[in-house]
């Protein structure tokens, strides 16, 4: 995951799924952010779904609250965590995933992190 992505269509739909997963089954949420380092690309701009309404309907609050990640300069896990985007109580695991050296530490450190999450989602970019 790289800061850059945070609040376009993807983060739409997978955030209204676990913030309706977390009010249907009552679970503590944590999130494993898997951050990576940027890379020199221009993906990640997909927020015109911003322009339409019915994209609102899934989650009217969410959507309102992902408006401000369009401006890049926004795009940070203090502000995404700050904006109430998941529940006040949800857990964090930000610490950069390790390139070039073995995991098992990092592993280790974020099963303790989110260890009182009731439920871990895990999000991982693909070159991870």
């Amino acid at each position: 995951m790289q800061e850059r992505y945070l609040g376009d269509s993807h983060d739409y739909i997978k955030f209204a799924l676990l913030r309706s997963l977390q009010k249907a089954l009552d679970l503590r949420i944590g999130v494993n952010w898997y951050l990576t380092d940027p890379e020199n690309n221009r993906d990640g701009e997909q927020r015109d779904f911003l322009d339409k309404p019915e994209w609102g309907r899934l989650d009217k609050p969410l959507f309102e609250k992902l408006r401000p990640f369009r401006r890049r300069e926004y795009r940070t896990l203090k502000n995404f965590e700050q904006e109430g985007i998941l529940p006040a109580n949800t857990l964090f695991y930000e610490q950069k995933v390790p390139v070039r050296e073995d995991r098992s530490r990092w592993h280790k450190q974020a099963l303790s992190a989110l260890l009182n999450a009731g439920l871990i989602f895990l999000d991982q970019a693909e070159t991870c």
